[in-house]
């Protein structure tokens, strides 16, 4: 956390804290850095998203290469002890599952290829997509929704 932001009466992140190293630590950092009467608004996916991508992996016996998104009721843990929780729910969304390559392009068009796996190798790469399931699969995440106000 910058040194310019302790104090902040408003600390609001959208799909950024899964980035970090540690996401519970971090938020416990930000949740200490607000002022008194500060409010955080958070929204970040978690664990339990794209288990398309993470099953399809274990059965192509290949690694999955998918950013490890945060557990959502450490976070909801960590934020409870500082902050009056106003509102916080796990929302469920879901796409229709188009394919391996269209999914994979996807995440790569958004930025969100990044992860501390290795990147898989060509024929791993062809694996994962042999294995992948039909469009009857549809791809599914899980996104928290935080707001709340320190005491």
């Amino acid at each position: 956390m910058p040194q310019e932001l302790e104090g902040a009466a408003l600390l609001a992140s959208s799909f950024a804290l899964q980035w970090l190293e540690q996401p519970a630590l971090q938020l416990s950092r930000w949740c200490k850095a607000l002022r008194q009467g500060g409010a955080l608004v958070l929204a970040v996916p978690c664990s339990g998203s794209f288990q398309i991508w993470r099953h399809t992996a274990e059965r192509a016996g290949v690694p999955c290469s998918a950013l490890p998104l945060p557990d959502a009721a450490a976070l909801l843990e960590t934020a409870a002890a500082p902050l009056a929780l106003h509102h916080h729910q796990l929302l469920r969304f879901s796409r229709p599952n188009r394919g391996a390559r269209a999914f994979l392009h996807q995440i790569k068009t958004i930025g969100a290829q990044a992860s501390p796996a290795a990147r898989l190798q060509p024929g791993q790469l062809r694996q994962l997509i042999r294995h992948w399931p039909g469009p009857e699969h549809a791809i599914v995440w899980h996104v928290l929704v935080l707001v709340g106000q320190k005491r």
